[in-house]
């Protein structure tokens, strides 16, 4: 009986490392071996307060590596390291982004844009580093009493910015926040597995889990999982906290001009070491608006710089390009439940067939961006690369339509963001465009994302519309449980299989890895087959970076990091 807890153990704590620390390189098909949890530890620092700086957080979650599983300790505090000096920050850098943000409460939208500017006002209990390894944030250790308990050990001396304690309260408060119906967090799946959170001592929680749950510390390092002021939460209500944010990050909110700027000031003396003293993030929907306004200099920073403008921007005289191959797939969602032709599967299958991904990749994207067989990229756990991508062939696209009744094609909208996704309006002409040869007549709209959003929220967007789906969780589950999973509650999935359901929930609920994996490329395979979207690319973020900005190192996450940049 001993022996058969101390495996089981083993598998978890393996499992535990292939999700949360080593999922880039544990992906593929390769059973990844059983991992020892991380001895080095991160700063323990202390916050805020008069000390400067500290020296950044070290890792915590070895990749799963080749060595004996050990339970308990998931990651530890690094030794007794103290800050650094520092200097105190200074100067202002300027972000440009294609939209403006929709509310600043980061646990009542699902927008990476919106998370590029919260990520740096709240903070997470745990946070990715440019790999996308966990590594240690408002939570300094965790590991698993159980199977289904986490115990958190929380960073000392933490305060919000105006001034609340940070401590087991909060983090109580915070999620309980998010699983609260009131909240409408949309994206409340992701920690919808949690039953109770239990609070064992001011900087100690466990979270139980209503089922085994070896994801769940990955999952905290998303926006759901940012830490809000019990007292100043309450007091201001939602809309207090979407308009005037409060939280325990580097930078603390200034303002929020509607349409023009969100401006940031850092917090001297903060454990993360912001070294820039002013950060202004300002919507600029065009992408060329965008290209000129980084290459004359009036921003510092420019996201999602169009394809054809990329290599003027990597060797300008006053700027540089920075590439990099992100965790998100852009794909077009098909409403099989409400749109007559989309529930045969033949005529998804038709459209995947009609389209053109490579030419699109090639022509539209300037050659940034990758092909996908299904939603889920290449550098996941679980990854079924003998998946190969839908052949384009327009003869057995329009072969399909007729088996399924569609001879002469049907008319169809397809609403598209504008500016959120690279050249994402630009595709959806094109997508209009390659389906018109099979007899499928595709009227296109484009949205800001404001109101892209908000339509989809309301469950009104046409039965074609596009879609960023990111995995920062480099698992299957990320998205399975969020987009596709019909029984989650998710505002995108327009799509039901129960085989599918049932792999699904096996992926989030099984610790022993082998069964996980063997369900979750299962899951993959239904998911190809049926072809409830429209698969298109993996995303390349590009970045316009004038060369006065040092230190800024873009994640394959979306959202911005920015207390590592400095202004010259």
């Amino acid at each position: 009986m001993r022996r058969s807890t101390v495996l089981t153990r083993r598998r978890f704590v393996g499992l535990l490392a292939v999700v949360s620390g080593g999922l880039l390189a544990a992906c593929q098909q390769q059973p990844a071996a059983p991992a020892k949890p991380a001895e080095s530890k991160p700063a323990e620092s202390k916050p805020a307060e008069s000390k400067p700086a500290a020296a950044a957080p070290a890792a915590t979650n070895a990749p799963a590596a080749k060595t004996e599983a050990k339970p308990a300790e998931a990651a530890k505090p690094a030794a007794d390291a103290k800050p650094a000096a520092g200097a105190a920050p200074a100067g202002t850098l300027t972000i440009a982004q294609g939209i403006d943000p929709d509310t600043l409460d980061p646990q009542a939208t699902a927008s990476a844009a919106v998370w590029s500017i919260t990520l740096n006002i709240y903070d997470t209990l745990l946070t990715r580093d440019k790999e996308g390894k966990l590594q240690p944030g408002l939570a300094t250790s965790y590991k698993s009493i159980d199977d289904k308990t986490w115990e958190i050990k929380l960073r000392d001396g933490v305060t919000f910015h105006n001034g609340e304690p940070f401590n087991a309260d909060s983090v109580k408060y915070s999620i309980e926040r998010v699983l609260d119906p009131a909240t409408k967090a949309v994206m409340a799946s992701t920690l919808n597995t949690i039953g109770e959170v239990q609070i064992v001592d001011p900087l100690t929680v466990r979270l139980v889990t209503k089922a085994p749950d070896p994801s769940l510390p990955s999952r905290l390092s998303m926006n759901y999982g940012h830490m809000l002021p019990p007292k100043y939460a309450k007091e201001v209500g939602p809309e207090g906290v979407a308009k005037k944010p409060v939280g325990a990050g580097p930078y603390k909110f200034v303002s929020w001009q509607k349409d023009e700027a969100v401006t940031l000031e850092a917090v001297p003396g903060h454990w993360r070491e912001p070294k820039v003293k002013t950060v202004v993030f300002k919507p600029i929907p065009e992408g060329a608006a965008r290209v000129a306004a980084v290459k004359t200099g009036a921003v510092d920073i420019a996201a999602a710089i169009p394809p054809i403008d990329f290599e003027s921007i990597k060797n300008g005289d006053k700027t540089t390009g920075i590439e990099v191959t992100s965790n998100r797939a852009f794909l077009m969602n098909l409403d099989t439940i409400n749109f007559e032709p989309f529930k045969d599967k033949r005529v998804r299958q038709a459209l995947n067939h009609a389209v053109d991904v490579d030419a699109i990749i090639k022509n539209t994207l300037n050659g940034y961006g990758k092909r996908l067989a299904s939603s889920v990229i290449p550098e996941c756990f679980a990854y079924n690369a003998s998946i190969k991508p839908y052949e384009h062939n327009i003869d057995k696209a329009k072969a399909l339509l007729a088996e399924a009744g569609f001879p002469n094609g049907f008319d169809v909208q397809l609403d598209s963001t504008d500016g959120r996704y690279p050249q994402d309006k630009e595709i959806a002409t094109v997508v209009a465009g390659q389906l018109a040869k099979v007899g499928v007549n595709v009227k296109v709209q484009t949205f800001e994302w404001g109101s892209f959003y908000d339509g989809v929220q309301a469950k009104k967007r046409a039965p074609i519309h596009d879609i960023g789906m990111s995995t920062e969780l480099f698992d299957p589950d990320n998205t399975f449980s969020t987009h596709f999973h019909s029984g989650r509650g998710t505002i995108w999935a327009r799509w039901k299989n129960d085989e599918f359901n049932q792999l699904a929930d096996i992926g989030r609920t099984t610790l022993d890895e082998a069964k996980r994996r063997e369900a979750l490329m299962k899951a993959q395979l239904i998911q190809h087959d049926e072809a409830p979207m429209i698969f298109l690319q993996q995303i390349t973020y590009l970045y316009g970076v004038n060369k006065r900005v040092k230190g800024f190192e873009p994640t394959n996450l979306e959202p911005i990091i920015i207390w590592s940049a400095s202004v010259s």
